[in-house]
């Protein structure tokens, strides 16, 4: 199934640029009408709108970030079912990236490898201790 999705005003291709608020909107319907649609259906569930964070969780991610940071990535991940709170519900893991001196691009320590090594890695560095999560999840926390 091929969804096509037309955003009325053109975005440059800056992506932390501001946006208008029209513009926004708009992009949160599309999403709300196309992909969280085909989620809900196919899971059978209420899966995530929008996932809220305090100023002050926020402030303490960017402040723990380590000198050798060069951005932040963020990934969308997804709760495994047993999981109390809101099983099977999409989220998201703040982690900071680095750049590889080899290759100029922007690393984290999910790309580069899984398990203990690259916590070990990240905290031997400088990094930040661990990925940040535990955003409040919109639906049910809206």
């Amino acid at each position: 199934m091929y969804i096509s999705i037309k955003i009325s005003r053109t975005l440059t291709t800056n992506c932390m640029g501001k946006i208008d608020l029209t513009v926004a909107k708009e992009m949160v319907n599309n999403y709300a009408e196309t992909r969280k649609k085909l989620i809900d259906n196919a899971y059978g569930i209420n899966d995530t709108q929008s996932i809220w964070f305090t100023v002050d969780e926020v402030k303490q991610f960017v402040a723990n970030l380590s000198p050798q940071a060069s951005g932040v990535r963020i990934y969308l991940g997804v709760y495994n079912g047993d999981y109390a709170y809101t099983p099977d519900q999409t989220c998201v893991i703040a982690i900071e990236t680095t750049k590889d001196s080899s290759s100029g691009k922007d690393l984290d320590p999910i790309q580069q490898d899984s398990g203990e090594t690259a916590q070990k890695r990240a905290l031997d560095s400088g990094g930040s201790p661990a990925p940040f999560n535990q955003g409040k999840i919109c639906p049910p926390a809206c």
